[in-house]
């Protein structure tokens, strides 16, 4: 069994918009159209069994509307999903209430597309309030090409952080710290949190995040690709040309994500 436990979906008019757009400055071309519709190919074509998908909340107004699609989505094509909030929505606390009405099983921040920073009152809250929901927590730490100038949720952060995240399930993406794994290395692996490993090889060697996969607790690694930017296929490769454990390797593939998502 495969969970890749993220990926990111649009609707079909926004992908059309949307992909090119990342693509002029991260640089990376997508691998799927980026809608529901051609993840579920990719899974099909890849033996993928289940995928996550995490929707960002960008601007204040538009929050039920992302989290509605996000879920009709999952119910149409079999995926699971979190959910978002943007801390510029007075109601944020009862959105999160309403994500298991939704059937939505955590929640995304990816603070440099929200445009608040993680070390505030503002985001400890909201990770608060949706550990006491029991949602799992899940976001970008390190840089990203949409600002490379401003990092709103650095390695040290969580580092700093890590009193708090550790009351709940809480998962930093791209091996705990995209584009920095020196930092994350230092900051965020062999901590008691969970990491993804998705993009990671994209801007490491190989050897480097396998490095960092072993350095951090077995049952806190999880399969990634951030499907559409990574292909399902190649990322599933790269892991098993790591020649790991056969015990991690399933950790990673899908023990760990079935723990999470309450999967037998």
């Amino acid at each position: 069994m495969i969970i890749d436990f993220h990926t990111h979906i649009f609707p079909e008019t926004l992908a059309a918009r949307t992909l090119p757009w990342m693509m002029s400055f991260t640089g990376i071309q997508y691998q799927t159209a980026g809608t529901g519709e051609d993840l579920r190919r990719s899974m099909d074509k890849y033996g993928v069994d289940l995928c996550v998908t995490l929707p960002i909340v960008t601007r204040p107004g538009t929050m039920r509307k992302i989290n509605d699609y996000a879920a009709a989505q999952a119910q149409k094509y079999g995926f699971r999903s979190f959910g978002s909030v943007h801390p510029d929505e007075p109601d944020w606390r009862s959105e999160l209430k309403r994500f298991r009405e939704l059937g939505l099983c955590g929640l995304k921040l990816h603070h440099d597309y929200q445009k608040f920073f993680f070390n505030t009152k503002e985001n400890y809250a909201i990770i608060e309030a949706a550990f006491e929901e029991g949602l799992p927590v899940l976001v970008h730490p390190g840089n990203d090409p949409v600002d490379t100038e401003t990092h709103r949720c650095t390695t040290q952060m969580i580092k700093d952080a890590l009193p708090l995240l550790t009351q709940g399930t809480f998962i930093a993406a791209h091996l705990g710290g995209h584009m920095a794994l020196d930092d994350a290395m230092r900051d965020v692996i062999g901590s008691d949190i969970y990491i993804d490993v998705s993009m990671s090889w994209i801007y490491n060697p190989v050897e480097a995040c396998k490095k960092a996969i072993l350095a951090h607790d077995p049952d806190k690694v999880l399969f990634g690709t951030d499907s559409p930017w990574d292909d399902q296929g190649s990322a599933i490769s790269v892991i098993r040309s790591m020649e790991l454990p056969t015990e991690l390797e399933d950790k990673i593939f899908y023990r760990n994500a079935a723990r999470i998502l309450g999967i037998e």
